[in-house]
């Protein structure tokens, strides 16, 4: 699983991440079958237990183990942000500060288990307590290396002080009403910051203080694709969408646009996201693909 390969059973049958979470496979074995509130990240939800399985892991998901983490503890190469950006893998912590998001996209590796809306309605955690929440459960899983055969001694030692961290991995981080507050958290302790967005919040992109690198999903280049893709609960999703490629191109500071393509769904419209490239001009053009197969309920 550390490599990218499969896992157990449990990650086959239920979708549980082996080793780095093998807690949380207890953790939802003992939940009750009854329904029930949970706090996850930012949010509490109510739920099902049909649904509390991904749920439980999402509260304990703040950091993110990558895959190429040991490779790094032993000496290796990282993640594609070490290859660009220099940033290591060991020192990244992988958060996010809201579960909840304004999309419902197709290709959305969470399986639309995470809350949506166009707005905050949820109980809000404190900036101050998720940041501590993120470097305790950061330091915590870089312990569980000790002791692993190859790991060197100084990448544990180096990985106890986070320096960057990655502010996507699931929702809409620019939705969490104290993001100012919490990124400057972050940069007070030197902890440099990449935040994505999906481009439905341009008000909140205008408005953010600089991040280290401000990214925005480009999903498609029409606006009929953008719906089949991301299927948005704006009505006004396409001028929120505009308005924020904009908005992306006013900020002084290093941008990004991140371009998933999907076989058969958005990978054919190459002249329209040359057409929104200039009118974002971002600095940077990160293009990853997904596997055909996608979720669409």
């Amino acid at each position: 699983m550390l490599r990218g390969g499969g896992g157990c059973y449990k990650h086959a049958f239920s979708s549980c991440w082996c080793m780095c979470c093998y807690s949380r496979c207890c953790a939802v074995a003992a939940a009750a079958t009854s329904t029930r509130s949970h706090r996850v990240g930012a949010c509490v939800v109510t739920v099902d237990a049909a649904r509390s399985r991904r749920l439980l892991q999402a509260r304990v998901l703040i950091v993110l183990m990558r895959v190429l983490l040991q490779s790094m503890l032993r000496g290796g190469g990282g993640c594609y942000k070490h290859a660009f950006y220099g940033i290591e893998s060991h020192r990244c912590m992988e958060a996010t500060p809201s579960l909840a998001c304004a999309n419902k996209c197709v290709f959305c590796w969470r399986h639309h288990t995470n809350p949506v809306g166009t707005e905050w309605r949820w109980l809000m955690d404190e900036p101050e307590f998720i940041l501590q929440g993120a470097l305790d459960n950061h330091c915590k899983m870089i312990k569980e290396f000790r002791g692993v055969p190859g790991v060197l001694p100084g990448r544990l030692i180096e990985g106890a002080t986070p320096q960057h961290c990655a502010l996507s991995l699931v929702g809409e981080p620019i939705m969490y009403p104290r993001i100012r507050k919490f990124v400057q958290l972050l940069h007070s302790r030197h902890i440099s910051t990449f935040l994505v967005t999906n481009a439905q919040f341009p008000d909140a992109i205008r408005s953010i203080d600089p991040v280290t690198q401000l990214y925005v999903s480009v999903d498609a280049s029409s606006k009929e694709t953008l719906k089949k893709v991301d299927r948005p609960l704006f009505r006004d999703f396409w001028q929120r969408f505009l308005d924020s490629l904009q908005a992306l191109a006013d900020k002084r500071q290093r941008t990004v646009f991140r371009l998933t393509i999907v076989k058969s769904w958005n990978a054919d419209e190459i002249q329209g996201y040359a057409d929104l490239v200039e009118i974002g001009k971002p600095e940077f053009i990160e293009i990853k693909a997904t596997r055909s197969r996608v979720t669409a309920r």
